[in-house]
């Protein structure tokens, strides 16, 4: 689906990725599909592709949410088409050492 900038508002500018303070808690998607790829560093990485308020975005999942799946014995492709429900927390950001708010998964429906 083609994204059409609009002035509207300043949502068509702010890029594919939320961040957790741009939401309100719990925060819940509906997954449409998950990107898989090697970072610059050629670390794998995950991000959930949905739809927010008539535009296509993402969440990168970290490894706590990563680790909250494979916990669960649920596969990327499985996350496709569910329900997921996060709540937000304070995590660490490895580059500037700040605590930045953060998507926790609390449920897979």
């Amino acid at each position: 689906m083609e994204q059409k900038n609009t002035n509207d508002n300043w949502d068509d500018f702010s890029g594919a990725f939320l961040k957790a303070s741009d939401v309100t808690f719990p925060f819940v998607i509906a997954v449409r599909a998950i990107e898989l790829y090697n970072d610059k560093e050629d670390k794998p990485k995950a991000d959930l592709v949905f739809d927010y308020l008539g535009r296509q975005r993402k969440i990168g999942l970290n490894k706590t949410n990563i680790n909250f799946c494979k916990s669960n014995k649920i596969m990327p492709k499985q996350l496709i088409g569910k329900k997921i429900t996060f709540e937000k927390v304070k995590n660490r950001n490895p580059k500037t050492e700040q605590y930045v708010d953060a998507f926790l998964i609390n449920k897979i429906e």
